[in-house]
């Protein structure tokens, strides 16, 4: 709006017009209808009044009372209606129009143009102030006209209005660099400043302080607008222009506008390139130290100085960031900041630092109400540890400060802070520590996220640190230790599996079988169907060459497997595994355990029944014709040997599983591998059928008697089954035996039939039988016979069958010595 003033678009107004307006305006101005079009209606005035032309014949008295009302109405208007002060500048300008008027009109004084003189500068330098710089260019147009005519006026005291003159004057000049600076001409205000500055005026301690206050506002301005090399300019020039004058006549403000003046001149030099900036940005900053004691503006600034002088010392940015500490008010702004040179700090020296946030948290955070400022630089502080080269070096320290720390703490630390330190960054450097094998270190790092201090981290993530710390001391061999640590643990994490996995190799490596077995035991209840860290166990137990537990966890992973192949596992190479371990264990010994042949039994069962489930479901693997041959031969080798040593049950079970193996053998193997395996076959039906009639003679139970003997015939069906085979394949000594062994399990088929009193089957066994009456054979079986309960015909039959197979071997024997 305040464009539009000097366009006249209409023809001249009157002066009584002008003079009616005038008498009207502080009514319009209250009035709520005229007072929105006022503006616009003062604006049409004003560019009547400055094409108006005046003569002697105008009413001077009139019109300077009504320019003088209007401009006392200005004040009060500007008290009354602040929030409009485009309209308190037209008004203003309204009134200077009138008094410019009513002086044209009269005999010139000194003293009444002054008086307009002065008007027409407070004006503009409102309209500046408010930045309506179209006004304040009109304005200072007028006071260039004033300026320009004040030399030729009438003074009868030429002295005193000399120096009036002068400081008006210089005032009208400083004006003039103020309003050249709102128009962005510094070269129209450095020549306006050259001319105030000449040495032609006397500035008064009032002006000198004005000017070195403008000068400040243009550098300030050049430095928001990153125009440092300007800003130093106009920034030196008010300091320098402050400096020359007598400091006991400037006022009090003076010492702390030089005071803003020099801390800003610092920060524009800081960003001017060249060592000559940087050395004159020190020099300024060492008197303002030693001026005004460090204040925190002073050391804030040299902080800032010092972090891009990478020249300078990290000692001294050291020194004075502690001044900072214990000089700072604490709040967000200054917490922030503190932390933000810290870590400019950290870059180049993080062991000074570390120095800093110890000293930072204990003297000025530990008492704070503020409990989110210390575990922040509490975070920073461990930050700063684990992103430094010389960890070595603050270790132990670290320990001393969370200890003096835990001691003047009237609260924990929070949860977040407590997760930000450990989890995020004392775990990372844990983890990679223990990947490269750097166990000692890591054993650190856990010492210092274990520490009481951070309490709060709760049982989960405090239950990981201390297994990792317990793997660390494993790694040292520090087996003491790692059983402290386990003696710290909660009662839930010790007996997690994870834990007792840890506590396994323990005692593995310490040699402690109770731990050991303690912990695979532990490990077995809680492992549930998944055995996996059972075969882990295992593994590691392989690894240290204790057959013992490699044996029990192979046991236990084979028995929650239900002799199953556990996921991703080789199963006959685990059951060979097992199986070998147990037989070099049972020739260790002199007399083995019951458990130790029932463990044995298993292994072999096991191998027998996974073996027969591949068959029915046609799968190839996992047992092959290989694994098929070691197994049964191993079973049928250690039940051959077992035989006087072990309880008959326990051969009985391995030989069976023999036999259920020998069944697995595909059909079309070679004729020389059948005939083996044949062999094999009638070997192990002879010898569980041997042990089934030991079984039930000892047995005192009737039921379990009789299935022993009813078993004992299945067994010696099966013998028959493959004993004419073999007899028309052997010779010899061979044969000679397989016969004893048939005479042998005849009596035995024989006694278990009468005892199951299967009195037709007696018969008919003693009738088809193939094996060679003996003499020692006859009195068995006829004493089976008479012992036996069976009805007389039964007993009468049997005897003449033995009788006549006796007569009948007897005169064969004859015949054969006769010839």
């Amino acid at each position: 709006m305040a464009s539009k003033i000097f366009h006249a678009t209409k023809k001249q107004t009157s002066l009584e017009e002008i003079l009616s307006f005038a008498t009207s305006l502080p009514k319009l101005a209250f009035s709520k209808e005229a007072a929105p079009s006022l503006a616009s209606t003062l604006l049409s005035w004003i560019d009547d009044l400055f094409e108006k032309q005046t003569s002697s014949a105008t009413p001077f008295k009139e019109i300077d009372e009504q320019g003088t009302q209007i401009w006392n109405f200005s004040l009060r208007l500007r008290k009354e209606n602040a929030a409009n002060i485009e309209l308190v500048c037209l008004v203003r300008i309204f009134a200077c129009l009138l008094l410019d008027c009513a002086h044209r009109s009269t005999v010139k004084s000194v003293q009444n143009f002054s008086r307009v003189f002065k008007s027409w500068l407070s004006t503009t330098k409102l309209c500046l102030n408010h930045d309506y710089i179209v006004l304040a260019e009109r304005a200072a147009e007028k006071c260039a006209y004033y300026e320009q005519n004040y030399r030729g006026q009438n003074t009868r005291n030429p002295e005193k209005d000399v120096d009036l003159r002068n400081e008006l004057r210089a005032e009208y000049l400083l004006l003039r660099v103020s309003l050249a600076w709102r128009q962005n001409r510094l070269d129209l205000a450095q020549n306006w400043l050259d001319k105030l500055c000449n040495g032609s005026y006397h500035l008064s301690p009032l002006l000198v302080e004005k000017l070195a206050d403008l000068l400040f506002e243009v550098g300030k301005d050049q430095l928001m607008k990153r125009d440092f090399a300007e800003s130093a300019q106009w920034l030196d020039r008010a300091r320098e222009f402050l400096r020359m004058h007598d400091q006991v006549k400037l006022s009090n403000d003076s010492k702390e506008l030089l005071n803003a003046i020099e801390h800003l001149l610092v920060r524009a030099l800081m960003k001017v390139s060249g060592d000559e900036s940087k050395q004159k940005a020190k020099n300024i900053l060492a008197e303002l130290d030693s001026s005004h004691g460090g204040g925190l503006a002073t050391l804030m600034l040299k902080l800032e100085l010092c972090q891009t002088d990478h020249d300078v010392p990290c000692e001294e940015i050291y020194s004075v960031l502690l001044r900072v500490v214990h000089t700072v008010h604490m709040t967000e702004s200054t917490f922030k900041t503190i932390i933000h040179h810290v870590h400019s700090l950290r870059s180049r020296n993080s062991k000074l630092a570390h120095a800093v946030l110890k000293d930072f948290i204990l003297s000025r955070l530990l008492g704070n109400e503020n409990l989110e400022y210390m575990e922040k630089a509490l975070v920073t502080m461990v930050w700063n540890l684990t992103t430094s080269v010389d960890f070595a070096e603050h270790d132990h320290t670290m320990l001393h400060f969370l200890n003096d720390l835990e001691g003047n703490m009237a609260t924990s630390i929070g949860a977040p802070a407590t997760h930000a330190a450990q989890m995020q960054l004392l775990w990372k450097c844990i983890e990679s520590a223990y990947q490269h094998k750097q166990y000692e270190v890591a054993e650190s790092w856990c010492r210092l996220a274990l520490h009481s201090t951070f309490g709060n981290s709760g049982e989960i993530n405090t239950s990981k640190l201390q297994r990792k710390f317990i793997l660390c001391l494993l790694a040292t061999s520090d087996y003491t230790g790692a059983r402290d640590v386990y003696s710290a643990m909660s009662e839930a994490c010790r007996g997690s599996l994870e834990t007792q996995y840890i506590m396994y190799k323990v005692g593995l490596r310490c040699s402690d079988d109770n731990l050991a077995s303690e912990c695979l035991d532990n490990i077995y209840k809680d492992s549930s169907k998944d055995a996996t860290i059972l075969y882990a166990c295992a593994l590691e137990a392989q690894k240290t060459g204790q057959k013992g537990q490699v044996l029990s966890a192979m046991q236990r992973v084979l028995d929650r497997y239900n002799f199953e192949s556990p996921p991703d596992v080789y199963l006959p190479a685990l059951l060979r595994c097992a199986a070998r371990l147990l037989l070099n264990e049972l020739e260790d010994i002199e007399s083995p355990s019951k458990s130790n042949a029932d463990a044995i039994c298993k292994v072999f069962e096991g191998a027998a029944a996974q073996a027969k489930g591949s068959k029915r479901h046609h799968i190839t693997e996992p047992f092959s014709l290989v694994e098929l041959d070691w197994f049964s031969r191993n079973s049928y080798n250690t039940a051959l040997k077992s035989v006087t040593d072990w309880d008959p049950a326990h051969t009985l079970r391995l030989a069976e599983a023999c036999l259920q193996l020998i069944d697995q053998y595909p059909t079309t193997i070679d004729a020389s591998v059948s005939s083996d395996l044949s062999l094999r076959r009638v070997f192990c039906h002879f010898l569980s059928g041997s042990l089934l009639i030991s079984l039930a003679r000892v047995e005192h139970r009737v039921e379990a008697e009789l299935q022993h003997y009813l078993h004992a015939r299945n067994h010696a069906k099966g013998f028959r089954m493959y004993l004419g085979d073999q007899l028309s394949r052997l010779t010899g000594g061979a044969k000679d035996d397989l016969l004893g062994k048939a005479a042998t399990f005849l009596a035995f088929d024989f006694e278990a039939a009468v005892r199951l009193k299967s009195w037709d089957d007696t018969l008919r066994l003693l009738e088809e039988t193939q094996v060679p009456f003996e003499a020692k054979l006859y009195g068995t079986l006829a004493d089976i016979v008479l012992s036996s309960e069976a009805p007389l015909d039964y007993v009468i039959a049997s005897l003449q069958v033995v009788l006549f197979a006796s007569h009948d071997e007897r005169q064969a024997l004859i015949v054969d010595s006769k010839l």
